[in-house]
Formats: structure tokens, sequence, C-alpha cells
């Protein structure tokens, strides 16, 4: 939490409510956790450049958007500034001593940028249900039991020779990894030992326990809990779960690998085997997006990396911004006229757009983002979705001024193409749910969902439902109705607004 959130933050997110919305279908009782690093070198490097850069934020932007420029500069800065370089490390020490000067700013700046993250994510409908600090670990004392519990354990030794002198380590027993540092010699913890005593609270085999408040911005539609060690006062009954889920980017998959050794080396090999590090690869600019936003292109490569310390990227605010200008575009032509009764919100068709476009790739294959490509409403894109649900609802607002829709049903024994097809893509639903529960690709679920609306256009397109007659008219009605429940249930999931007129 240390400036706006870009497009690669946002994959994560959409990537994470998807999940935890696919295993609630399969009736699991999901908690979504946002887990914030406030203690961290990126937040020091904010605090240090609201500190050292003589620089006013503009009335008009936003505090996120202002510190990620902050940020950037002071990165730039250091580059060449040893005195800037030792005042970061003097912070960063500050802070892990819990020094309560720098401690606090820290926690506020953050807070500032935290809030801010969760109005952004409400745009896509996307909530928390806790937020869990970095700094309330620390205070809590989850990793002093920690360590106390693992100094009982045979393969957690103080080295007493060779490079690792002086510090604990976990003896992992493996070849393919290598013996863990946990406390290195000057006695600090390192991230790996804090978030293995955050899991061990996680799974419940922790007798120390946070401390709670609600959030409390009477601006969200959605107010998660807090862990607060200073200010919460609560009992409430987070963690204890029987499995983890990390949405956490490709380039953590060994510290994660190592996570889930060393749980299991220490003998908790049940929360081992539950324990799921599900990996997403990180998102690029393509070259005409990073031309736009003034990269040096000089390489001439195909593909740029987001980077936050140099600025370069696209805030999930400005996205949604622009995309909602081109969806007010889009949607003025004639062919949307027949069900373009009431306008439903710009913003939620451009949050479908965007949100889609993040889901529908493979999760382990980078995202090359392309500003013309992620705009796009037709085709395979959440707009289509919801296109295709609205479609739907219309035909049957007509059904029903008409009084064509009957309680009994008869279905035709010569199934025409359409109709045959739609119905396969129907029933297909409660298996791809479990699928996806099970395996957590939710790009295999986008799939289905895009199959099933161009189903559903090529039945309207071929077989005609209110130009019918009797039976066959109930008929394809019904299938209407199946499948405009089935579309909301996937729209629901997708965390896409479903309309019913566009």
């Amino acid at each position: 939490p240390n400036k706006a959130m870009h497009i690669g933050h946002l994959r994560n997110s959409c990537i994470g409510d998807t999940v935890a919305r696919i295993l609630r279908k399969n009736n699991y009782e999901v908690e979504v956790q946002n887990y914030v690093d406030d203690t961290g070198v990126q937040v020091v490097d904010t605090l240090l450049g609201l500190e050292e850069i003589d620089k006013e934020k503009p009335e008009d932007q936003p505090f996120d958007h202002f510190c990620w420029d902050i940020y950037a500069e002071i990165n730039s800065r250091m580059k060449e500034d040893r005195e800037l370089q030792d005042k970061e490390e003097e912070l960063l020490r500050k802070i892990e001593e819990r020094d309560p000067s720098v401690a606090e700013r820290a926690r506020s700046t953050a807070k500032r940028i935290v809030n801010a993250h969760l109005k952004t994510c409400e745009n896509f409908n996307i909530g928390f249900d806790l937020l869990v600090w970095e700094s309330d670990i620390l205070e809590a004392g989850f990793w002093n039991q920690t360590f106390e519990e693992l100094k009982n354990k045979d393969n957690f030794t103080l080295k007493d020779f060779g490079p690792q002198s002086g510090c604990w380590v976990v003896e992992t027993d493996s070849d393919e990894f290598s013996d863990k540092v946990f406390v290195k010699s000057d006695g600090t913890a390192t991230y790996t030992a804090k978030d293995l005593a955050y899991h061990r609270w996680k799974f419940g085999v922790m007798d120390e326990d946070f401390k709670y408040k609600e959030f409390d911005d009477p601006t969200l539609e959605k107010q998660p809990w807090s862990s607060d060690m200073e200010e919460g006062n609560e009992e409430e009954d987070f963690g204890e779960g029987d499995r983890v889920v990390n949405v956490i980017d490709i380039s953590q998959r060994y510290p994660q690998a190592v996570l889930k050794k060393s749980l299991e080396s220490l003998g908790y090999e049940k929360q081992a085997e539950n324990f799921r590090h599900l990996k997403y690869a990180m998102v690029f600019l393509s070259l005409p997006t990073a031309e736009k936003l003034g990269v040096d292109i000089i390489e001439e490569k195909d593909q740029y990396s987001i980077s936050g310390r140099r600025g370069i990227g696209i805030t999930v605010d400005d996205l949604l911004d622009l995309i909602t200008e081109r969806v007010e575009e889009e949607f003025e032509g004639e062919e949307y006229e027949e069900i373009k009764e009431e306008e439903v919100d710009d913003q939620d068709i451009a949050a479908a757009a965007i949100r889609y476009h993040f889901l529908k790739y493979d999760s382990l294959k980078p995202v090359v983002f392309d500003l013309e490509d992620s705009i796009q409403v037709l085709g395979d894109t959440g707009p289509y979705l919801q296109y295709s649900y609205a479609r739907a609802q219309g035909i049957l607002r007509k059904a029903k001024k008409e009084e064509y829709l009957q309680e009994d049903l008869v279905v035709p024994e010569n199934l025409e193409d359409p109709e045959a097809h739609l119905i396969k893509l129907l029933t297909l639903f409660p298996d791809k749910v479990k699928q996806c529960g099970d395996d957590l690709d939710v790009n295999t679920f986008t799939d289905y969902a895009f199959d099933l609306a161009h189903g559903f256009n090529y039945f309207y397109e071929e077989a005609p439902v209110l130009g019918s007659e009797g039976d066959r008219k109930e008929f394809r009605l019904f299938l209407v109705k199946a499948f405009s429940y089935t579309m909301k249930n996937l729209l629901d999931i997708l965390g896409i607004i479903a309309p019913e007129r566009i």
C-alpha cells in the first residue's frame, strides 16, 4: 500500500475474488483476506518521498495517485544519492523495531492508500472480509510464539559454523530446497519466518489471535474487518481454515514453495497438504501502449514491464475512466436499439470488460496488456456476456406482456440444431462449477461462459422465439428462461453485473 493500484494488481484481485466466488458456489465457507504489507521497503520509500520531496498534492489528484508520483521520484533520486539510501535503511530499521514515531506514520499513510484501493476494488465488485496488517503480526507476537515452539523441533537448528553461523535455520532435508534461514545472525526474522507464523494462525494452530475492529469507512458499500492491535477491541471468528489458497504472482513461486516445505518439515503435514499457491503470470504493456505512456521504446521490444519505481504503468482508476468513455461510444449504434429501453451504468459495462479481460487468459501465461484490445466490447468479452443476458431478458419481458408463458411444457420430439446445441451447453453448468472449484482454473470458466453466450445468440438468430407458435414457442421461451438463469449465475461467479437492459 504505497501507491495507486495498477493493472498488475488488478489481475491478482480479479483472480482471487473469482476463486472465492466459485468456492462459495461449491458450498465452501470462504474468508477473503487482504494481506497489507505496511512494514516493507515500498512503504518506507513512499514515506521517505513524502518527507524529502517538496511537492504539494494537486487538489484534484487522489492521494494514492500522488504517492505513485512521489514513489517513482524518490527511487530515481536514490540511485545517485547515498544519503537518501542511508535514510531509507534507517526508516526500515525503525519500522521493524516498531519505533512509534515511524510505525504510526507508516500505518497512517498505508491506511489512506488502502482506503483508496478498497474503493477502486468496489468498482469491480471486489470486496474483502479481513485486512491483515503485517505490523499487527509483529505486534501480536505471532513470531515470538512460533520461534519458541520451533526451537523444540529437531530440524530447526542454530548454526555455529559456516556462512550461516549465528542463524536459526529450517533444515528441509530436500534436494530441491536448500536449508532456509528463519532468523538472521542479527536476530531479525526473515519474511518467510513471519509468513510461517501468519500461516500457523490461518490454519488455527496458534494460541495467539489478533484484535479486530471494523475498517470504518462510510464511503464503502461493504465494511471489511481489520486487524488492529492498538485500537481493536472485538473478538471475531477469523482464521482457523481447513484450506489456504494464496493468490500471489509467479515470481513468488520459490518463497511459497519453501513455506509449504517448511510447514511439512516442521510437522504440519496436514496443513502443508492443504496449502496452495495459486500462481499467475505478470502483466506487461504492449509496444503501442508503452509508446502512448511515454515509455522509452528504443529497444523495440514487443512488451514492456510495469514498474512502479519508474512510474511505468496504468492505474486501475484511469483505465476504468478510459474504457467507460469508450463504452459510451460503442453502445450508441443502431444494433443495440432493440434492447436499449433503459441504459445500464456504463461503468458497470466497462468494469465487466476489464475484469473479463484479466480472467480469460490462462493464469500461468503473461498478459500483454494493450489499451485498444482491452476496450473492445464485442467478441470474447464481458460486455458480450452482459449483452446476451440482456437480450434474453428483453425476450422474456415481451413474452410476459403478451402472456405467452404457461406452466405446462411440451418438449418437441424433433429438436432443431440451435435448440439441441443450447440444451447441451446448459447441462454443462453444474460440472463446470465443480471442475473450477476443484482446479481453480478460472479461464476455463470464462471459456464456458463465452461458449454459452455464443450458443444462445446462435439460437436467437436461427430459432425465432416470439415468432414461433404453440408448443414450440413455449419450449423456446423455456430455453430462454433457462439460459437467463444460468447466465446470471455465471456472471455472478465472474463478479460481473447482470443488466436487465443495455
